[in-house]
C-alpha cells in the first residue's frame, strides 16, 4: 500500500547532513528532528515551459507541504496557475542569461524576506546561482538534475559541461531523477550527487484504465512538440495501420512541422493539458519515442494508471520497462511491429506487471 510522500523529506534531508558531516559545516537537518521543525524551503525553476521537470515540482510541493512552507519562484506560467493558491509563488519569465542577474536579486530577496533555510534549484539554469548563493548565504542548496548530458564535441556543451561541474561544487547535494543521470555524473568525477528517481502523483496510482471501446486503437503521445521527441518515428511506423488514431498532448516549436508530416494519418493535436489522465485512462497504448530523456514522467504516470507502455530503448527508459515493451530508437520498422503486437493482443498484455512496476516507483520513495 502506497503512503503519503512526505517521506521523501528525509531523503533529501538526511543525505544533505550525511555530506555536511564530512565538512566544515554542521547539520542540522536530520531524519529524527525534520519533522519536529518547520523549515522553509524556496524552490527555483526558469524553464520557460511546462515539462516533466515541472510536474516534478508539482509532486515535490505536495511533499513538502506535508509538514514544511514552499516558496516557488518559476517562469512557466502554467506552473504558476496550476500551484497559485497551494504555495506562496512569483512568476518571473525567463529573458535570457544576460539578465540573469535580475533573477539572483530577487532570489536574494526571497531568501532574506522568508528566511529560507533551505533552496532547491530545478534544473541547468539553476544550478548556476548556487556559485553566488554560497558566498552570500549560510543556507543549504539541493540542486536537481533532470536530463542526461548530451554526447556532442561543442565548445557550447564543453561550456556547459564544464560550468554544471563547477557549480555542483557549491550544492550541498545534487540529486539526480535517474540512474543513467547518476552514472554521467559520477563519471564526471561529480560526487556529492543521489540517485531519487521520479515518482508519480497519488492521483494516478488510483486511476482506473478503462481504455475507448470505439473500434479504434488509441496511441497517445505526452510531450513536448520536439523533433527530438520522436513523434516522426511515430508518424512513419503509423502509415498504413488501419483503425489508428494518435493522441498527441503538449505544444512545442515543431507543431506546425508534425502537422504537414501527418496529414495521411488520423492524429489529434489536444494543446497542453492541465489534466492529463483522462487521456492515460482512455487510450489503449502510450508510446514515448524519445532520443533523450532524464527520467521520463509520462511513463510513470502512465504506469500507475496502467495503460501499456512502449518506448524508445535509451538507457533512462531501460531503466523502467522490460525489453519487450522497448523498440531501437529511431528504427521505425521495429517500432511498428512492436505497435502490431499490441494491437493484435487487444493492447493488455503486460496490464498487470507494469501497473504494478509502476507502483513500485511510487513506493521507491518511500524507501529511501
Amino acid at each position: 500500500m502506497v503512503q503519503s510522500y512526505f517521506n521523501i523529506l528525509p531523503a533529501y534531508f538526511s543525505s544533505v547532513d550525511n555530506f555536511l558531516a564530512s565538512t566544515k559545516y554542521k547539520p542540522i537537518f536530520t531524519e529524527k528532528n525534520y519533522l519536529k521543525e518547520k523549515m522553509n524551503v524556496l524552490i527555483v525553476s526558469m524553464t520557460e515551459f511546462f515539462g516533466g521537470g515541472e510536474s516534478y515540482i508539482i509532486n515535490l510541493v505536495d511533499v513538502i507541504n506535508k509538514h514544511h512552507r514552499s516558496y516557488l519562484l518559476v517562469s512557466s506560467k502554467d506552473l504558476y496557475h496550476r500551484l497559485k493558491g497551494t504555495s506562496f509563488i512569483m512568476h518571473k519569465k525567463w529573458t535570457g542569461y544576460f539578465r540573469y542577474m535580475s533573477y539572483l536579486i530577487l532570489i536574494c530577496g526571497l531568501i532574506k524576506g522568508n528566511k529560507i533555510d533551505i533552496i532547491i534549484l530545478n534544473g541547468q539554469r539553476e544550478i548556476y546561482l548556487s556559485v553566488f548563493l554560497r558566498l552570500f548565504f549560510r543556507l543549504k542548496i539541493i540542486s536537481i538534475r533532470h536530463t542526461e548530458f548530451l554526447i556532442v564535441e561543442t565548445w557550447r556543451e564543453r561550456i556547459r559541461d564544464y560550468l554544471f561541474k563547477l557549480s555542483a561544487l557549491f550544492s550541498d547535494q545534487v540529486i539526480c531523477v535517474s540512474k543513467n543521470v547518476f552514472n554521467q555524473l559520477e563519471g564526471r568525477g561529480i560526487k556529492n550527487i543521489l540517485f531519487i528517481s521520479n515518482w508519480a502523483n497519488q492521483i494516478y496510482n488510483d486511476a482506473k484504465w478503462n481504455p475507448l471501446d470505439d473500434g479504434y486503437f488509441h496511441i497517445l503521445l505526452v510531450s513536448r512538440l520536439d523533433k527530438m521527441k520522436g513523434h516522426l518515428d511515430v508518424f512513419d511506423a503509423c502509415v498504413g495501420l488501419k483503425k489508428v488514431k494518435i493522441h498527441l498532448v503538449g505544444t512545442g516549436p515543431d507543431e506546425d512541422e508534425f502537422k504537414q508530416q501527418c496529414k495521411n494519418l488520423d492524429v489529434i493535436f489536444h494543446g497542453y493539458k492541465v489534466d492529463v489522465l483522462p487521456y492515460y485512462t482512455s487510450c489503449h497504448l502510450l508510446i514515448l519515442p524519445s532520443y533523450s530523456e532524464g527520467g521520463s514522467m509520462c511513463l510513470l504516470e502512465a504506469m500507475a494508471v496502467g495503460i501499456p507502455c512502449l518506448a524508445s530503448d535509451i538507457l533512462s527508459n531501460r531503466e523502467i520497462l522490460n525489453d519487450e515493451n522497448l523498440y531501437k530508437t529511431g528504427d521505425t520498422k521495429d517500432l511498428r511491429e512492436k505497435i502490431n503486437n499490441f494491437i493484435e493482443c487487444g493492447g493488455n498484455n503486460l496490464y498487470d506487471q507494469l501497473h504494478q512496476k509502476g507502483i513500485a516507483y511510487l513506493q521507491l520513495i518511500e524507501e529511501i
